[in-house]
């Protein structure tokens, strides 16, 4: 039997939110826009762009600094017109209450800005009851880094041992595992259980009620 965490902390696009439709959108406005071509298109793309910061993933699409800064300037407008496409994956919102009347202390850990978080926490309704939010602009390096997860750890004052991170992407799965925390991967999200356990997770599960159940302990 795990030892049950005191903290649990998430990701959030693909974890708690799906955001892949309005991610999407909004990279290929801009990079049409400014690069004149759509991207990412494949499946691989998707996934490379996906799971990093913005500030990490634009200089690798262009040398020039102004194309950067215009790539940069223009997503969170981008964002913003696909952002009712947002929603919560289903049992999330029971799931965090759960964990709440538990008394389970929960954060979230995410690549994306603090100011897009704040549009999606507020359209989906999950926008209250967070111990701590790590976004983009707070850490020096993003996921897979362990910088966020112990930023996390420290601004709740835990020991790695007693929080676990739920993700749903390799880089969340490294970030827990190179920071000590325990790494439960979620099969809902961009990235297969079988990428996740590669990557470091302890295990994968298929719903919430699984999760809930790993996160509060259940009998060996």
């Amino acid at each position: 039997m795990d030892v049950r965490p005191t903290v649990v902390l998430f990701d959030w696009d693909g974890t708690l939110v799906d955001t892949r439709a309005a991610l999407l959108g909004a990279w290929h406005d801009v990079t049409e826009a400014v690069l004149g071509r759509r991207f990412p298109v494949t499946a691989d793309e998707q996934r490379w762009a996906f799971g990093r910061r913005g500030a990490e993933t634009f200089p690798e699409l262009s040398d020039d600094p102004a194309v950067v800064a215009a790539l940069i300037a223009g997503f969170t407008p981008a964002y913003q017109r696909y952002a009712s496409m947002v929603t919560p994956f289903p049992g999330v919102a029971d799931l965090l209450a759960r964990l709440r009347a538990a008394r389970c202390r929960i954060g979230v850990i995410t690549s994306k800005t603090s100011d897009r978080f704040a549009l999606d926490a507020a359209r989906t309704a999950l926008d209250a009851g967070w111990e701590t939010v790590v976004c983009a602009e707070d850490v020096v390096q993003g996921k897979p880094h362990p910088e966020p997860v112990v930023t996390a750890l420290r601004r709740l004052g835990v020991q790695p041992a007693e929080a676990v991170l739920v993700g749903d992407s390799p880089a969340d799965m490294a970030a827990a595992v190179a920071a000590g925390t325990r790494a439960i991967g979620v099969g809902w999200g961009f990235s297969s259980p079988a990428e996740l356990l590669d990557a470091g997770a302890s295990l994968t599960v298929r719903t919430c009620d699984e999760l809930l159940a790993e996160c509060l302990g259940r009998p060996g």
